[in-house]
């Protein structure tokens, strides 16, 4: 799942990589945490799916 970048998500070397998951999506959030990406930021009714909206939340990992 990794390998492929599932979510959406953004890579820049020089910066790291960005992934976005929905905030009620435990099991993603648990995958991106041990692959070491942090919390960056929660965005309220960002996603619209089935004509229902939620919260995104967005994670990165930083180039060390």
């Amino acid at each position: 799942l990794m390998k492929i970048g599932a979510g959406c998500g953004e890579e820049d070397r020089s910066a790291g990589v960005d992934r976005c998951t929905r905030a009620d999506n435990a099991p993603a959030i648990r995958l991106y945490e041990r692959a070491g990406f942090q919390h960056e930021a929660l965005k309220r009714n960002a996603m619209l799916f089935d004509g229902q909206y939620y919260d995104a939340l967005q994670m990165s990992l930083l180039q060390s």
